[in-house]
């Protein structure tokens, strides 16, 4: 018996190894920079947790790239999901030259991490929750979100996790601008996906989530501008009573339509949201 488990975790073993080469052929394949096994677990000893989510949790880290030293968010993926570690480096990938997006700084196997840009410090949910924070700074903030998003589809590719946490901000140091950077690609998926088919999900729990999506159906531009206007719906609450204030509404309704042929296209959101903007100012 002793034999029969000690071979069954030679087995396991080498299984694990084998599914690792693989992932170290296909990141080589989409030309991802490799940190060297192991280097990762040195870094990660006593780092900071940044954030945790469905797939890993993010530590604030010190890597080298560019041979200098810069501070980094290395997502440890639970369990070692090798799958979920790839789409998410695949789509960093794909979103590279997008201005909005983390930029990957490559990719360990052994822990198993994906390294982007550090950014924020604080979630547009911080920003939101932080009494000084005026309603028009975090509408700006949504603005850029919205032409960020746009950007993903022209790819043909849905973020599928649009909320206050997935969103960084950062402000300027001379103007105080607001700086937002949308996080956590992990959901992405391409246009027509069915991510959640079987799943059953509640909208209790996923208020964010386009109800075709809770039900099982496909992702697409629609069911991320559902969650936009979840979002919206938040920001234009905080807005000062007047006329934007029930035009912010509205808008933030057509978003939720239940149907998503009726809902608005994120470019025009997110000029709608510039209209906004400019009535504020």
């Amino acid at each position: 018996m002793v034999f029969n488990t000690f071979q069954l975790g030679k087995g396991r073993q080498a299984r694990r190894e084998a599914q690792l080469d693989l992932t170290r052929r296909v990141l080589r394949q989409m030309g991802v920079a490799r940190f060297p096994d192991g280097m990762m677990a040195r870094a990660l000893q006593h780092a900071p947790v940044l954030g945790s989510g469905t797939f890993g949790t993010c530590y604030r880290v010190q890597v080298y790239a560019a041979s200098r030293p810069v501070h980094a968010a290395a997502k440890v993926f639970h369990g070692g999901n090798v799958r979920h570690a790839l789409r998410e480096a695949s789509a960093y990938t794909r979103l590279a030259d997008v201005p909005g997006v983390p930029r990957l700084l490559g990719v360990s196997v052994a822990p198993l991490c994906v390294v982007t840009t550090l950014h924020g410090p604080n979630t547009l949910m911080d920003a939101a929750l932080c009494s000084g924070t005026p309603a028009v700074d975090l509408l700006a903030a949504l603005h850029q979100v919205a032409g960020t998003v746009a950007a993903v589809h022209e790819r043909s590719l849905v973020h599928n996790d649009l909320k206050f946490d997935n969103v960084l901000v950062s402000r300027a140091a001379r103007t105080g601008a607001l700086t937002a950077t949308l996080i956590d690609l992990g959901a992405v998926q391409h246009v027509g996906a069915r991510p959640y088919r079987g799943r059953n999900l509640s909208p209790d729990q996923y208020p964010y989530l386009a109800p075709e999506v809770l039900a099982g159906g496909p992702v697409s531009p629609g069911s991320d501008a559902f969650s936009l206007g979840w979002m919206l719906s938040g920001v234009v609450a905080m807005l000062p009573s007047s006329s934007r204030l029930g035009r912010g509404k509205a808008l933030a309704r057509h978003c939720m339509h239940p149907d998503p042929a009726q809902r608005p296209s994120v470019p025009a959101l997110r000029d709608a949201i510039g209209s906004l903007l400019l009535s504020t100012s």
